[in-house]
């Protein structure tokens, strides 16, 4: 009997045959290479593109495209795999996540001002965001802010090597 060619949509598929389970193990791990896939580019800040695309009837359509800032998407993956490893975590690596958690603060603190304003109450006055004065300190900050989530994620893979995680695999096995 010829056997059948099935297609599955890949937006629904929840997985549950005997080989498609996943463990932890194979998340952090592709988060891993995503980090590393977002630390092998420029560093830049994010901008809009305009392009002119051809409709079909001789006219064209002016299309607004958003290209991502780098910094936050590496620092975002980071603090993505922190977020998974969190609950494991060794007492040396949230001590290293504090310390660089402060730091961040304090550059935020440092690149910001707080916008003039009469607090109504102590409630308001927790609310209220700090803003950037221009693009110079916005970029300073993502800047300082990814040079320090560059500190924590060799922590976090200090951490991954204590515990031994990768014990009894390669990367090559993995990526």
């Amino acid at each position: 009997m010829a056997e059948q060619t099935q297609f599955i949509d890949a937006d629904n598929y929840q997985g549950g045959g005997k080989f498609d389970k996943v463990q932890f193990r194979d998340i952090a791990l592709r988060q891993l290479q995503r980090i590393s896939l977002n630390a092998n580019c420029e560093f830049r800040g994010g901008y809009w593109e305009t392009k002119e695309v051809p409709t079909g009837n001789g006219q064209t359509l002016t299309q607004r495209i958003y290209i991502p800032d780098t910094r936050e998407v590496y620092s975002n993956s980071v603090m993505h795999l922190l977020n998974m490893i969190y609950p494991h975590a060794d007492k040396e690596l949230l001590s290293a996540f504090e310390k660089i958690e402060v730091q961040i603060k304090e550059a935020y603190n440092k690149f910001t001002n707080e916008p003039e304003r009469t607090d109504q109450s102590e409630k308001q006055a927790e609310e209220y965001e700090r803003q950037f004065s221009n693009v110079e300190q916005r970029t300073s900050f993502r800047g300082r802010k990814r040079e320090l989530l560059e500190q924590l994620f060799r922590e976090i893979c200090c951490f991954l090597k204590r515990i031994d995680y990768f014990e009894g695999q390669t990367f090559e096995d993995e990526f």
